[in-house]
């Protein structure tokens, strides 16, 4: 089932975690699109393990970047998601709220941070900051914010200077694909 994944994410460049409908990781292992939570489905541990093994491969980052759930992206597509993350256009800068800009200053900075909160969430939606989930000592989940700068050079992404309209034709390529084959058109951060 692995290898199912890993496929379709070289493929089609990414692959949501979860969705009814659109391409993705819990329908190819559980072998039928489900509604609501799937850890109560009889293939919930197969599918927790193959998310534990996605996550771990070094060419697959997770990023919310359709309809506001965790994508898994290739590294083929990370170049053009740092680039509309840097590009800092009004869609992502606009009614910020105060708490998430001071976040954003100290990524941008080159701190990591560690927060939870809708603060965070709102910066991942904005594709601002990179996220990453972290267990802390006391159990807690936290997500550890890096700038796209801080992503690229510990993942060896490319940040050359190229449009910010190419780069969102090359995600929004892969959502209109996906649209012709399953009838739901899925949003990006920038559709509004």
């Amino acid at each position: 089932m692995l290898d199912a994944v890993r496929g379709t994410l070289e493929r089609e460049g990414m692959l949501l975690v979860q969705d009814a409908k659109l391409p993705s990781l819990v329908t190819i292992v559980a072998g039928e699109a489900i509604r609501g939570s799937w850890w109560g489905h009889a293939k919930s541990e197969a599918i927790f393990g193959i998310i534990q093994a996605i996550e771990d491969d070094p060419d697959v980052a997770r990023f919310k970047v359709l309809d506001g759930k965790v994508a898994l992206v290739h590294r083929a597509l990370w170049s053009a998601l740092a680039c509309v993350g840097r590009a800092q256009e009004p869609w992502q800068m606009r009614d910020l709220g105060p708490f998430a800009e001071a976040l954003l200053t100290r990524v941008d900075g080159g701190e990591r941070v560690q927060e939870t909160g809708p603060h965070v969430k709102e910066l991942e939606r904005r594709l601002l900051v990179v996220g990453d989930q972290k267990h802390v000592e006391t159990g807690e989940h936290r997500t550890e914010l890096v700038s796209w700068k801080v992503f690229a050079k510990a993942h060896d992404v490319s940040l050359r200077r190229r449009s910010t309209a190419k780069a969102k034709a090359e995600l929004e390529e892969v959502r209109d694909r996906w649209a012709e084959q399953t009838g739901k058109r899925a949003k990006l951060p920038w559709d509004g």
